[in-house]
């Protein structure tokens, strides 16, 4: 206890202070202090009796509490330690880096795209197109574009506000921040590029031909395939891709690689659940995921194909760009053009014509008539 004077602590037992004199004996205290009227019908003996039981009382509630707090924290961490032991610790994998948000593309352009050269992109309400040789900035209404600093770029993707894309001149792979517009080259050759999550996926250009998977901050990189691959497309957990012999899994973060089924498929694609592909003839058939139930869908030989929810995009190689049904498989033209590298975003589907890299829009709905030349789009001053 400190002596209520001067502060000085006091031996246990002690209650006159040996610095300043002060008794500090409760009755002493109650002498000198000033009783409300309410207790001036106890005596101070009574007082001090009260006192003394609320001094007890206050170190058995502190007591109290200290205990409610051990049990607690008991309580939390035996139940955290039962948790952990019925639930592991989530690790930190590859679905964590899809995570989407309103701005942020956790995949940064469609497999069809991708697989069909990736000369278009949607950004925003804004959509990039490559044509002759220029990328241009073109809003979704078609009436007004602006030309950008990026040329000749194909398997372009974007990620939040970065672009990745192959300079088609030279398959080097070029980094672009889109809001800064500064473009940086890195010393990756690549045929075909797709950004999904933290990670990019590449064909390497070359002999070689393999597979890989590098952060998109460049850090880190591993193969992920064989040597000898066509091509590839990503879709949920898996990587698809293709050989000369056969077309192939593996997970998007590396394991055991499994062949779906043998042979030479030049064009693939991975769409709920089934394998849509052309055989050595241009002809487009449809498998299940594990190769089996194979289907012809279109029997005319085509240079492209995209498949949606409902309906199969493709290009004749005689000429023609047609819409057929997945369900009912009726056909209609959306135009007569003999195009290459059919893409799709939003309503358009955009497109470049054979031996030339001229792009054009058109509307996915067939009753749209007409189509739009990207040379022909305002330029915005």
């Amino acid at each position: 206890m400190k002596c209520f004077n001067c502060g000085h602590e006091l031996a246990e037992g002690e209650h006159v202070c040996p610095v300043c004199g002060q008794d500090n004996t409760l009755e002493k205290l109650l002498k000198e202090a000033d009783i409300p009227q309410e207790l001036d019908h106890l005596s101070l003996r009574q007082i001090g009796k009260h006192i003394r039981r609320l001094r007890y009382l206050m170190r058995r509630k502190y007591l109290v509490l200290f205990a409610i707090i051990l049990i607690a924290v008991g309580v939390f961490f035996s139940s955290r330690w039962v948790y952990h032991r019925r639930h592991p610790e989530t690790v930190h994998n590859f679905h964590d880096d899809l995570v989407a948000s309103v701005s942020t593309n956790a995949v940064g352009n469609s497999n069809a795209n991708i697989v069909n050269d990736g000369t278009l992109v949607m950004y925003g309400n804004q959509l990039y197109a490559e044509s002759e040789g220029k990328l241009y900035c073109v809003n979704l209404a078609l009436d007004e574009k602006r030309v950008t600093q990026i040329q000749s770029a194909k398997s372009m993707n974007i990620v939040q506000d970065t672009m990745y894309y192959i300079n088609a001149e030279n398959n080097t792979v070029m980094v672009a921040d889109i809001l800064k517009k500064n473009v940086v080259s890195t010393k990756i050759q690549a045929l075909q590029l797709m950004a999904v999550g933290n990670y990019l996926y590449y064909l390497e250009a070359g002999s070689h031909r393999a597979i890989y998977q590098v952060k998109n901050d460049f850090s880190e990189s591993k193969a992920m395939t064989q040597s000898g691959c066509l091509m590839f497309c990503i879709i949920d957990d898996w990587l698809y891709y293709s050989t000369n012999d056969a077309i192939y899994k593996v997970p998007v973060m590396g394991g055991e690689v499994t062949k779906i089924v043998e042979g030479y498929y030049p064009d693939f694609m991975v769409y709920n659940q089934m394998i849509y592909y052309t055989d050595i003839s241009g002809e487009i058939y449809r498998m299940k995921i594990d190769g089996s139930n194979a289907t012809r869908l279109v029997e005319k030989a085509v240079n492209c194909f995209i498949v949606t929810d409902r309906y199969l995009f493709y290009a004749s190689q005689d000429a023609g760009i047609f819409k057929q049904s997945l369900e009912t498989d009726e056909i209609s033209q959306l135009s007569t053009d003999k195009a290459k590298g059919l893409q799709i975003a939003g309503s358009w589907i955009y497109y470049q014509l054979s031996g030339s890299d001229e792009g054009y829009f058109v509307s996915v709905d067939e009753k749209s008539q007409g189509k739009t030349p990207v040379y022909s789009i305002k330029e915005k001053k």
